[in-house]
């Protein structure tokens, strides 16, 4: 990975699949023939995101083998140390969810982030929507964003040698939030934020990618289900 320059690929990547896939949601406009206009978006976004984050999961993985076999050894060495962090992470991501769901309510704030509502209209849609659902958020979507803003992200502000890392942190979780957030109202970005802070404080102390991912993947699979249970 070190040859390969992650802080460069990781991000360059991400850009260019985006620009493919919007070209591709033109394309997908254009053949899906559903005639309920809800639906029929439903269907291309969902076919969107699975492409989008199927393909960088992809790349991330292959273009950095060498790299993912050095953290998994790394990760086993100190497995102790490892999982201890991933559980506090765990335990801080839905303290974070509860309060920034308490300010929200005590602020005012009553409106799902776009985000939010996409998903869940995935949710009414057919058995296609519900897995790829699933498989984006749960699996794809954690290894593909841990990669971009802590892997990435860190080298990349990390260079700034007068930042601290708690710049490095908040900036990166700043990014992460807003890529959730797409055109809503930007306090909603406080809240994503917030979630990238401990992220970020979790690769930041275990120094292996993997803590993020896994806290991640269970913090997205429990969000999952909760709304799968309808709760």
């Amino acid at each position: 990975m070190e040859n390969r320059k992650p802080e460069f690929w990781i991000p360059v990547l991400y850009l260019v699949v985006i620009i493919l896939m919007n070209v591709l949601a033109v394309a997908l406009d254009e053949m899906i023939t559903i005639a309920d206009p809800l639906m029929k978006s439903i269907r291309v976004g969902s076919i969107i995101n699975i492409g989008f984050y199927g393909s960088l999961f992809t790349l991330y993985i292959i273009l950095f083998i060498p790299a993912w076999k050095q953290t998994f050894i790394h990760f086993k060495q100190h497995s102790s140390r490892q999982f201890t962090i991933i559980g506090i992470g765990l335990v801080a991501m839905f303290g974070s969810m509860i309060l920034m769901g308490l300010i929200y309510t005590f602020i005012g704030v009553t409106t799902s982030p776009e985000n939010q509502a996409l998903l869940e209209a995935q949710l009414s849609g057919p058995l296609f929507e519900k897995v790829t659902l699933v498989i984006f958020a749960v699996f794809l979507a954690p290894v593909v964003e841990e990669s971009l803003f802590r892997l990435a992200g860190f080298r990349i502000f990390k260079k700034i040698h007068w930042m601290p890392i708690w710049g490095v942190i908040l900036i990166t979780s700043l990014l992460f939030g807003g890529i959730h957030v797409l055109g809503d109202n930007p306090i909603q970005i406080l809240y994503y934020a917030s979630l990238g802070i401990i992220l970020g404080f979790i690769y930041h102390k275990s120094n292996n990618i993997l803590a993020p991912i896994a806290v991640h993947m269970l913090f997205n699979g429990f969000v999952t289900v909760t709304m799968f249970m309808g709760l």
